[in-house]
């Protein structure tokens, strides 16, 4: 055995904690980067689901990627305050964005094609809004409430 000073085995010792340390800093990070990796490989297979599900109810590539670029500006554009036309336009597609999300949720929930399902949400809308311009509100909020189904 090799005889070391006190002071040298002290500074061993400072040398091998601190290695231990980055070491431990470079595992804590590695695990996140892991973490990161298996979050984004969860989401992009969810994702390739989805499409599957849409592709085998009848939506084209081509209408997925319109509704994917609706949906990517409706992102970007959350707050604004309606004073011009511009904004009003804006608005529009806002909506337009919040009503294919629901058909497509609705439609992959239901396993059902998102055209048929489109006409379905629509004559609902509809009939609604006719309900409140004949100034029945009470009689739409009832409907809007059970859920009234309509034949058109």
């Amino acid at each position: 055995m090799e005889s070391i000073s006190r002071g040298a085995a002290a500074y061993k010792v400072i040398e091998e904690i601190r290695d231990y340390s980055q070491l431990r800093k470079q595992q804590d990070r590695l695990q996140k980067q892991i973490f990161m990796s298996n979050m984004i490989m969860t989401t992009r297979q969810q994702a390739l689901v989805s499409l599957n599900r849409l592709q085998t109810l009848g939506v084209t590539d081509m209408e997925i990627k319109n509704m994917a670029q609706l949906m990517t500006f409706d992102s970007m554009s959350k707050d604004w305050k309606h004073n011009n036309e511009r904004e009003a336009f804006e608005l529009i597609k806002y909506k337009i964005v919040k009503a294919v999300r629901n058909i497509l949720t609705e439609a992959v929930v239901r396993q059902e094609n998102p055209r048929t399902l489109a006409v379905e949400m629509s004559k609902q809308v509809v009939y609604r809004v006719m309900l409140l311009r004949k100034g029945t509100i009470n009689v739409a909020r009832e409907a809007f409430e059970r859920s009234d189904k309509i034949s058109v």
